[in-house]
């Protein structure tokens, strides 16, 4: 992916988020569920890129679960 794929994604969790407000989710979660795609290790990385970008822009929050898993939410 590209930098334009990657500002893809951002988009299409924007939206995700703008019609789901109080969903949580991780990466993981997100490939599979916001996003509906099967994401190659490469796509997951650049998935957490887009996934910095909102958090830096403050668009999304981030939280550690007790069992060290990292959730995705609106801000």
């Amino acid at each position: 992916m590209n930098s334009t794929d990657i500002l893809r994604l951002e988009n299409e969790i924007i939206c995700y988020l703008d019609n789901h407000p109080k969903a949580a989710d991780t990466a993981i979660g997100i490939a599979a569920w916001w996003l509906n795609e099967n994401f190659s290790d490469k796509e997951l990385n650049d998935l957490q890129q887009a996934l910095t970008r909102l958090l830096e822009r403050r668009v999304i929050r981030v939280r550690q679960s007790a069992d060290g898993n990292t959730y995705y939410s609106k801000a």
